[in-house]
């Protein structure tokens, strides 16, 4: 096999797999980014549970059972994971961009 020939194998199964992500999402991209915004902002620490994601699930009307379940199953066991592991996968798979630090 040739190397053009992996590269479009490889290429088709990244998209398969962010068609198959997007597809799993109990809500839609936009929710989420407001979601990791929020959590960003509040930067109240974070007390090893979904305290603030359930809140702001609660106050946009989201389905609050779907999202917490979805998130414990891609690695958002808690507020800060939700920003560390969710969000990354969101960035990595270039469904958004790369969040700006704030240096200050």
């Amino acid at each position: 096999m040739d190397k053009a020939k992996k590269k479009e194998i490889l290429k088709k199964y990244k998209e398969e797999q962010e068609q198959k992500f997007l597809n799993s999402l109990p809500m839609p991209v936009e929710k989420f980014v407001q979601l990791f915004d929020y959590l960003d902002k509040a930067n109240q620490g974070c007390k090893g549970d979904l305290q603030l994601t359930v809140r702001f699930l609660e106050e946009h009307q989201c389905p609050v059972k779907d999202v917490v379940e979805w998130l414990y199953k891609n690695g958002g066991g808690c507020d800060c994971e939700v920003l560390a592991n969710v969000e990354e996968r969101f960035v990595v798979m270039k469904i958004i961009p790369e969040p700006d630090i704030d240096e200050g």
